[in-house]
């Protein structure tokens, strides 16, 4: 009994000291982003000085002035090492809450970008299926913490590649879709989800790949491009609010 006894009072003396050395390493790094935040001030770089005063709300805690001070680096350093550092910070210290998944589908590109451009939150991580020459994964870029870029022919890769190299806050990754499990060593969060396969591709593949992922990830947001798929839907008569009862 009295060695249990010991075992606890170690563990609990071990424990405390973890804290107060956690609390002086935050105390620490306080001190230095109220520095930057002077130094910023004082050389009148406003861009740095919000930088610094995101990170200051990232350590007390506060998570809306901490996404409302990302959101305003993302617009005064959209391509910025900085920006993309920030960004996934918030995103882990703050996971996406709610993982009820509000699925969209469209037919057009036009509309597919328009939803990168409207739907990521401060703070977020998507992972985009199909990039192709890396048009909505620009959009993407600058609403999003990070971007997992997902493109498997190697061709529009480097073509994809071209057009996000001045962005921090992307990785292109040259992979198959189908294989959802080991893509997920390579992205292993997302909070939104854009799947343009192509708007031809035939619909079982779409859905099936919508329904792993949704899965896998279990993201806020999923958004389909499909043009048959859209072409159906669009064209029910009428569609079962709910599932009855007896099947569910």
């Amino acid at each position: 009994m009295r060695h249990l006894e010991a075992i606890s009072s170690e563990a609990d003396a071990l424990f405390a000291r973890a804290m107060s050395a956690r609390r002086r390493r935050q105390a620490e790094a306080h001190a230095l982003f109220r520095r930057v935040l002077g130094l910023a001030e004082e050389g009148g770089d406003e861009a740095g000085a919000l930088v610094a005063q995101t990170h200051l709300a990232l350590l007390d805690g506060d998570r809306e002035a901490a996404e409302a001070g990302l959101a305003r680096v993302a617009q005064r350093l959209p391509a910025d090492e900085r920006t993309a550092a920030l960004g996934m910070l918030v995103a882990d210290r703050w996971p996406a809450e709610g993982r009820e998944c509000a699925t969209h589908l469209v037919a057009r590109s036009r509309a597919f970008r328009a939803l990168c451009r409207s739907l990521p939150r401060p703070g977020e991580v998507a992972l985009e299926l199909g990039a192709a020459h890396g048009q909505a994964t620009r959009v993407l870029s600058r609403g999003c913490a990070f971007v997992y870029a997902v493109e498997k022919s190697a061709s529009m890769a480097h073509r994809a590649q071209g057009a996000v190299q001045d962005l921090h806050n992307v990785r292109l990754i040259v992979a198959d879709v189908e294989a959802p499990g080991l893509l997920r060593a390579h992205a292993p969060r997302a909070d939104l989800i854009f799947q343009d396969i192509g708007g031809s591709t035939p619909v079982p593949k779409v859905y099936d790949i919508a329904r792993r992922y949704r899965e896998l990830y279990r993201p806020r947001v999923l958004v389909i491009r499909s043009v048959y798929l859209h072409t159906f839907v669009s064209g029910l008569a009428s569609i079962e609010d709910q599932t009855p009862p007896h099947l569910v």
